[in-house]
């Protein structure tokens, strides 16, 4: 099992395998995604302001085969599976535990980045083009061209992971960018943790729900009034001393 070869992911193992069995089935259209690109879509997903269900997320990775997305749906244990790895992914991004360079190690002698981590890298920008207007409106509401900026920074990061050949292409020196490998990846690292702590604090400023106001039901006290017990006293002589 390819989930068992990805130390950050090891609290999720279990619920993990099971995915990684469904995903990797002869029954599974070609273009189904791949365990990896499944959990970057994943972390994408977390991460988002918000507008896409689970059941979105899971289309886009079943590549909208109907009869996967129907067992999805039916299948309690990997129901429950995903569930659980959406929950254990979120844990994981909260303690800033994902490790790259730990999940996919690179070769001293590569040139380009490991495949398996392109397709998580492909896995999120695919999940992240479904929120795109979330992303957009949250940085229009946050009205900060710096906030703009650093978004679309952080996506090009991971891009350039995702689609290595089109970085090189488009790179002035592609030897430099092929010999600095390991520091893009801790670059793309940086960037997915970014875009959680962003989505995430957005997430709870939105689903924050103010305590009402403290109204008084009944009229307050003087010191020097009667007492509400009906001594005939004044309250500070009776029930307010």
């Amino acid at each position: 099992m390819t989930s068992q070869a990805l130390p950050s992911y090891q609290a999720i193992l279990e619920p993990l395998t099971i995915i990684d069995s469904f995903l990797s089935s002869e029954q599974r259209d070609e273009g189904c995604y791949s365990l990896d690109k499944t959990l970057g879509a994943m972390v994408a997903h977390i991460s988002s302001p918000g507008g896409c269900s689970d059941l979105d997320l899971v289309e886009l990775v079943f590549n909208g085969e109907d009869a996967a997305t129907a067992l999805w749906v039916t299948d309690e244990a990997l129901n429950v599976a995903w569930s659980q790895v959406l929950t254990g992914l979120r844990t994981l991004m909260e303690d800033e535990a994902l490790a790259f360079a730990n999940d996919y190690p690179i070769p001293a002698e590569a040139t380009e980045p490991p495949e398996r981590m392109q397709q998580w890298c492909e896995g999120y920008l695919h999940r992240f083009q479904l929120s795109e207007p979330d992303w957009r409106s949250v940085v229009e509401e946050l009205g900060e061209a710096k906030i703009a900026e650093e978004v679309q920074s952080a996506l090009s990061v991971i891009a350039t992971y995702a689609d290595w050949q089109l970085a090189l292409e488009s790179a002035e020196e592609p030897e430099v960018l092929q010999s600095n490998l390991h520091d893009v990846q801790k670059a793309v690292e940086h960037a997915v943790h970014m875009l959680f702590t962003l989505g995430s604090t957005v997430q709870r400023f939105e689903n924050y729900e103010p305590h009402e106001p403290f109204i008084r039901e009944t009229e307050k006290v003087g010191r020097n009034d009667p007492c509400v017990c009906g001594s005939g006293k004044k309250y500070k002589k009776c029930c307010g001393r």
